[in-house]
């Protein structure tokens, strides 16, 4: 480029700065940030002034120069700024919009994996604060179409934020112990439904883990609390209740038991859905009688297409370590399809741990199904593979007495 028309040039670009002044403070609204940028992009036009060709639109190829580095700025700006309108992600129910840095890390990075056109319109709106009349004219877009792009952005971080913003399962390890025999006085079902055989005030608080994910769906407390008289029946009564989140709502249910001997059975149960109030009285839905000891060693039985073994391990969930817990594991043949379940109980007969797993051929409604626990951990069992579905996993227990006692 020859020297005159270098000249010319350069004097068209210090004309422009008023331009692209402007540009600027719609993108960058700090004073010393814009200052910095101007100074950028000056400089960056400098580099590229030999590169432009006719017709010398200096103003028009400035303008796309400033905007390119004004949206990089702000894609930049993402991973360190600090968020002002939380109401990205809130829920429009909550009064409290304030996020801890951990979830702030979690809904930047969400920001980052939304594709370019989302997040540019996510970045002007909450970080640089600019109208939906001001995207659209920068943008040179309709505003309905800088809404709908809003909205498309949102719905993706809400989803992003609430998977990953859930608790995640401690890590479990089973090891095999050298221990061949040992016997087992179990305190009732477990932590489905809770120990009724430790007697009146014994609770269980209790996670409920989903798979494929490691998601914690609830958190339950558990407690044996009466025991009474139903047609002349000595009747034990446990209380299963969700510990739900602010403005959430769960789930509470009823267990009714008999215990006859060494055998405990259901007699009936009530669930107090969300809509709708369920009573259980057929014995073939609820739980048949089981025997409360329990001992190494095989077993199997024609019926159900049950098999299974009874083991010794030690078992580390999280930080917690459990010495000589017996195993349960068995598969059988369910009303939905084939299943996978293991138990530990502890020596003193509680379970810590419960995990359902489910066969190829499971349905259980659209919900449930082989096809999409594809992501779930398997395992093989008497030589069948099996899909983890959920697991419980038992936080704290303690009695009445015993909590009682600790707070005098």
């Amino acid at each position: 480029m020859k020297s005159e028309l270098k000249k010319h040039l350069e004097k068209r670009c210090l004309l422009a700065i008023p331009l692209l002044q402007n540009i600027i403070k719609k993108y960058i609204k700090d004073y010393n940030d814009q200052c910095d940028a101007l100074q950028e992009i000056m400089l960056i036009a400098w580099r590229k002034l030999p590169e432009i060709k006719k017709p010398y639109n200096i103003e028009g190829w400035l303008s796309t120069i400033t905007r390119n580095y004004c949206l990089g700025w702000l894609k930049q700006q993402t991973k360190n700024i600090t968020l002002h309108d939380e109401s990205i992600i809130a829920n429009d129910e909550q009064a409290d919009n304030s996020i801890t840095r951990d979830e702030y890390e979690l809904l930047i990075g969400g920001i980052n994996k939304l594709s370019y056109l989302l997040r540019t319109v996510i970045q002007m709106k909450y970080f640089t604060h600019n109208s939906i009349k001001d995207i659209s004219n920068l943008l040179k877009l309709p505003e309905g179409t800088v809404k709908r792009r809003l909205h498309d952005a949102r719905l993706k971080l809400k989803k992003e934020f609430r998977m990953n913003n859930k608790k995640i399962a401690p890590e479990v390890t089973v090891i095999t112990s050298n221990i061949e025999e040992l016997v087992v006085k179990r305190l009732g079902y477990g932590l489905n439904f809770g120990c009724p055989l430790a007697g009146v005030g014994d609770v269980e608080i209790y996670e409920a883990y989903e798979y494929p994910g490691r998601i914690m769906i609830n958190k339950f407390a558990t407690e044996v609390t009466q025991i009474t008289k139903i047609m002349g029946q000595e009747i034990i009564e446990v209380h299963d209740k969700s510990i739900v989140k602010k403005n959430s709502k769960g789930t509470e249910k009823y267990y009714y038991y008999q215990f006859n001997g060494d055998t405990l059975s259901m007699v009936f149960r009530i669930s107090n859905f969300i809509d709708k109030l369920k009573v259980d009285t057929n014995q073939d839905e609820l739980m048949e009688p089981e025997e409360c000891t329990i001992r190494t060693g095989t077993m199997k039985k024609e019926k159900d297409n049950l098999f299974s073994i009874n083991d010794v391990v030690e078992l580390h969930i999280g930080e917690k370590v459990y010495q000589n817990v017996l195993r349960r594991r068995v598969s059988l043949d369910d009303y939905h399809g084939r299943c996978f379940i293991e138990k530990f109980y502890t020596e003193n007969g509680r379970e810590v741990l419960h995990r359902n797993y489910i066969g190829e051929n499971w349905k259980m409604g659209e919900y449930v199904k082989w096809e999409k626990w594809k992501d779930a951990p398997e395992t093989t069992f008497n030589g069948e593979t099996f899909r983890l579905w959920f697991e419980f996993i038992l936080v704290d227990n303690y009695t009445k007495e015993k909590n009682d006692s600790s707070s005098n």
